[in-house]
């Protein structure tokens, strides 16, 4: 069942993302997300300096639930597992995100322009 709910993920504009803290209180945030064409996987890009990421690399377990531009949760929350990308899946993956948001492309040209590294993560069902 969860797998199936995961899939059905794939046709939303947003996600909501839950990671923890050391202490576990938990950070939501709304981001943009592109699933690959199985529908496993689900791919984010952010700063690679941000909480996001620091949270991650300590902590894999994740909660994901579709949610509006605003965050606000219209689905259930869904466990999920974390890991970062490289190589030729990231590129993918940021393949994938340019296609489905293309107004990305202003948010790649401002990380080159100020040399930001940016960390792609993937994020697949629990189950």
């Amino acid at each position: 069942m969860t797998t199936v709910a995961w899939k059905q993920l794939g046709s939303e504009k947003y996600i909501n993302v839950e990671t923890y803290r050391r202490d576990g209180t938990p950070v939501r945030t709304p981001i943009w997300f592109a699933a690959d064409p199985s529908g496993n996987e689900f791919y984010i890009s952010t700063p690679a300096s941000s909480g996001k990421v620091k949270r991650i690399r300590r902590y894999p377990r994740v909660r994901v639930a579709a949610c509006d531009f605003s965050g606000n949760v219209k689905g259930a929350w869904l466990a999920g597992e974390a890991r970062f990308c490289d190589g030729e899946e990231a590129r993918r993956a940021g393949q994938l995100l340019n296609r489905k948001y293309p107004s990305k492309i202003i948010f790649n040209i401002a990380a080159f322009l100020f040399r930001r590294k940016r960390a792609l993560i993937a994020l697949r069902s629990a189950d």
